[in-house]
């Protein structure tokens, strides 16, 4: 644990150091928000890099000052009641995060391979009225992905109620069934173009497409954040939860779901669909934006994620107020 925390201290120590707005316009980051012609956008942008600076400089003191301390922590009560306290899991749950080859793997995988054949080859066999009906703004690549999200939200409330009351699962996977549906009313602007009512003045001022939703509002943030959530849940937390015996305990009393290993990578790949990755290699397509195909496969590994959820809890019913049994 010191070796892991000093280590994760000394790249978050760099990080801090070189994430600059110079820097990130460099490497193709952010650059759109950082160069915006729009202030809003700009000043915004630039005060998500000054923030994620500080962040960052704190987490590496905190995992330094942590390691120097280990023995004391680790003989603490409170820790001894972290690693104690005992938390009701499906039988062989920490098997079944090991696979790399379980169904929802292979399959947001193969997903991934199957746009990235699209966007490098598409155009050339897709007729341009087909390429604008999938890639248009509510066209497959942005409606399709609803349904993911009304899928997922679905999918985490029976998984609440599968559990009961008196878990952590039980209201982490409420707040994600929440969090799915937000996403689902968002990503169509709440409905905005299938009805046709208007955004709201004050909502104009500060969203950048003008349109009834809150991921648009004060520039991209909200695009940002959502990258970094979906990467630090995609790869930093699994890798959290396979080298670290108290980031498992911290995650399991949270009730955070974690991916299976190879669910992770594929979902880390899939957040890594970044233009200057992307484009190193694949020319860009026309009528498309690198975003969509960026989002299709974060949402569906959503839905996937929670399908791994439920099959890892089927074998859980619920007695008594809310406590939790395992069948045999």
């Amino acid at each position: 644990m010191r070796i892991l925390s000093v280590v994760l201290a000394f790249f978050l120590a760099a990080l801090a150091v070189w994430l600059t707005p110079q820097h990130l316009i460099t490497a193709g980051l952010m650059d759109a928000s950082l160069t915006s012609h729009t202030a809003l956008t700009r000043h915004v942008a630039e005060l998500e890099v000054a923030a994620a600076r500080v962040i960052f400089a704190a987490l590496a003191a905190a995992l330094a000052i942590g390691a120097v301390f280990w023995p004391k922590i680790a003989a603490s009560r409170p820790y001894r009641r972290l690693m104690e306290k005992p938390i009701a899991m499906p039988p062989g749950q920490d098997r079944a995060l090991r696979p790399w080859r379980d169904p929802e793997a292979l399959i947001l995988a193969g997903a991934l391979v199957v746009l990235l054949v699209y966007l490098a080859i598409g155009a050339r066999f897709i007729p341009a009225n087909a390429l604008w009906v999938i890639n248009k703004e509510d066209g497959v690549l942005e409606t399709v992905p609803v349904f993911f999200l009304l899928g997922a939200s679905v999918l985490s409330a029976l998984i609440a109620l599968r559990i009961g009351r008196g878990h952590p699962r039980f209201a982490c996977h409420l707040v994600l069934a929440l969090l799915f549906f937000m996403m689902a009313g968002e990503e169509i602007s709440w409905g905005q173009r299938i009805f046709g009512f208007g955004t709201p003045e004050v909502m104009k001022e500060v969203n950048v497409q003008s349109e009834t939703n809150l991921h648009n509002m004060f520039g991209y943030l909200f695009d940002h954040l959502f990258i970094l959530g979906f990467l630090t849940w995609a790869a930093l937390i699994p890798l959290a939860w396979h080298l670290s015996a108290t980031a498992r305990r911290v995650l399991l009393r949270l009730g955070l779901p974690v991916p299976s290993a190879g669910l992770a990578v594929a979902m880390t790949l899939s957040g890594l669909m970044l233009d200057p990755l992307v484009y190193a290699v694949i020319d860009p397509m026309p009528t498309l934006r690198l975003a969509e195909i960026r989002e299709f496969l974060s949402e569906f590994a959503f839905l996937l994620m929670m399908v791994q959820a439920a099959r890892q809890f089927r074998q859980f019913r619920q007695f008594g107020a809310g406590g939790l049994a395992v069948t045999t």
